[in-house]
């Protein structure tokens, strides 16, 4: 899926947010596994992007690290990072640790 965005910032949030587990939960639970295309982004929602807002930056953060890891062929250290895009998105979400837990067994 290609979206465009005009700030790296907000694209790198929406890529560590859609790329959670917790997204992928979501989806998970309406969609067919065969058949995911762009309508997923309008039944999860995504909160708009806030440059003021610290988990918004920190999750934008994250991603840009993820993809610089993923590239360098480091998988346990990518395996830390989507850890903590998980508890970031939780933030986000309004989720408990408790249901983020929940959510990934």
């Amino acid at each position: 899926m290609l979206i465009p965005f005009e700030e790296e910032q907000e694209a790198h949030y929406v890529c560590a947010l859609a790329n959670s587990s917790l997204f992928r939960f979501a989806v998970a639970a309406y969609s067919i596994n065969i058949q995911q295309d762009p309508h997923v982004f309008q039944n999860v929602r995504i909160p708009k992007y806030e440059n003021s807002d610290p988990a918004h930056r920190r999750l934008a953060q994250l991603a840009r690290r993820a993809h610089e890891v993923a590239h360098e062929g480091e998988p346990g250290e990518l395996s830390k990072i989507e850890v903590q895009i998980d508890q970031e998105a939780a933030r986000v979400w309004g989720l408990s640790e408790q249901e983020l837990r929940a959510m990934k067994t």
